[in-house]
């Protein structure tokens, strides 16, 4: 079975997915799914809010040179904050890290795990359907 998000004008303005991040002890969100916006751009696995990580992940954060470096649209090269995690779409769970950044304000999915996931985009109708 698939679950379909829409988006466009009347509702989210970009594409998104629902995504459950399990860590040792810990989920986001405790209930449901987080929308989380697709983005092509992004080679990561997934991108979450600084506050959210700290909660999330303050035990397990990886350090040092274990910690992935991200380049920003302007070149910009940055350590992220990092951990590993299972993060789960459509009832099946994948090994991801959830990375972070002071400031980040915002939920994404990118590359890495957008290449793992069978997704038809439907532009003309406004809605995206995971598989």
């Amino acid at each position: 079975m698939s679950e379909i998000f829409e988006y466009g004008e009347n509702q989210i303005k970009y594409p998104q997915i629902g995504v459950k991040i399990i860590t040792l002890g810990n989920e986001y969100p405790l209930e449901g799914y987080e929308l989380m916006r697709i983005d092509t751009g992004f080679d990561g696995p997934v991108l979450v809010p600084y506050d959210i990580f700290s909660h999330l992940c303050r035990n397990i954060e990886l350090f040092g040179e274990m910690r992935p470096i991200i380049e920003f649209p302007d070149k910009k090269l940055l350590r992220v904050r990092a951990a590993n995690a299972e993060i789960e779409i459509e009832n099946k769970s994948y090994d991801a890290q959830v990375w972070t950044y002071p400031g980040c304000d915002e939920f994404l999915v990118g590359l890495e795990i957008l290449n793992k996931l069978k997704i038809l985009f439907n532009g003309i109708d406004n809605f995206i359907e995971v598989y």
